[in-house]
């Protein structure tokens, strides 16, 4: 699904990942910057055995595009990538070295997420109650 919600602002799914070059190439209007949220696209996966085909294409194409236009990606776009899983490939490596970041979020358990907000707590000098017995 393509969700537009403004002309500088794009999500895009592993249904609509064919607009991925399309929405990049275009200029934002009336901003310095475009954002583009691109969730679950398999671009980051070497086999990918999703319904969606051309993902090599399309990762081939974006990295392209990205060596191309390195900085006016720097300047004027804002790209997220939101994946469950990614692999390390020529496209990761060429992100970090534009200076984008790759970061993996993973859940914590409770006894970690406790701790940490203990000490989140101790660092600003607040009280948390523990209203969860």
């Amino acid at each position: 699904m393509r969700l537009l919600y403004g002309i500088n602002y794009i999500e895009l799914d592993t249904d609509s990942i064919d607009n991925l070059m399309q929405e990049l190439q275009m200029l934002c209007f009336g901003y310095s910057k475009k954002m583009v949220i691109v969730k679950n696209s398999g671009l980051f996966k070497k086999d990918t055995k999703k319904k969606t085909s051309g993902i090599k294409e399309i990762r081939d194409n974006l990295e392209k595009y990205l060596k191309e236009n390195a900085e006016y990606v720097k300047e004027s776009l804002v790209i997220i990538f939101i994946e469950d899983s990614i692999e390390k490939l020529n496209i990761t490596k060429l992100i970090e070295n534009l200076g984008g970041i790759i970061c993996e979020f993973t859940e914590q358990s409770p006894i970690l997420l406790e701790k940490r907000l203990t000490a989140i707590c101790s660092a600003y000098k607040v009280n948390a109650e523990n209203r969860c017995n």
